[in-house]
């Protein structure tokens, strides 16, 4: 089946797209964020202490990084990793 639309019923078509794909990398980030700031990891480097949560960089006010978050192959926001 074909469809005939206007140059400006396709514009109004792409940009509708565009909008849902940005609302959609908005939800994923907010969700990753959610689950490493509530997450509790055993992996936390250097200690033996009790698992307990991450951290995202977004919602810390300090330097931090994204290196053993466990979200960090599913977010879409910028990462940022020690050197």
């Amino acid at each position: 089946m074909q469809y005939l639309l206007t140059e400006e019923e396709y514009i109004k078509l792409k940009q509708a797209a565009e909008d849902a794909k940005k609302a959609e990398v908005v939800t994923i980030n907010r969700l990753c964020q959610m689950v490493a700031d509530n997450l509790p990891i055993k992996d936390w480097p250097g200690t033996e202490t009790e698992p307990k949560p991450w951290k995202c960089i977004n919602s810390v006010d300090y330097e931090w990084y994204c290196d053993n978050c466990p979200v960090v192959a599913v977010c879409r926001a910028p990462h940022h990793y020690s050197k």
